[in-house]
């Protein structure tokens, strides 16, 4: 029974790795980010961002924090405002199939 458990906690522990591995990935900062419809920079107006990105594909942090996925080819965006305005641009790993 006492090896039975333990196997069950490894096996539990290990799909646990596996599972933060699988949705950790490196998130860089840059200064400027191209979207479909235009380049976009720290600074710019949230109105700017839904021009030349157009909408989010989903948004977090209350709708501060927009995030776009293109799909496995692309890179997931994530572009935070505060107060409107660009504070943050940065790259993720590819985004999701669809």
């Amino acid at each position: 029974m006492k090896s039975r458990k333990v196997c069950l906690m490894l096996l539990v522990s290990l799909v646990l790795l596996s599972v933060d591995q699988a949705f950790s990935s490196e998130v860089e900062d840059y200064p400027v980010m191209q979207c479909r419809g235009g380049f976009i920079s720290v600074g710019d107006s949230r109105f700017s961002v839904l021009e030349k990105c157009g909408a989010p594909t989903y948004e977090e942090d209350f709708g501060n924090v927009w995030i776009y996925d293109y799909g496995p080819k692309e890179f997931v965006r994530y572009i935070t405002f505060v107060d409107d305005k660009v504070e943050r641009l940065q790259m993720g790993g590819y985004g999701k199939e669809r």
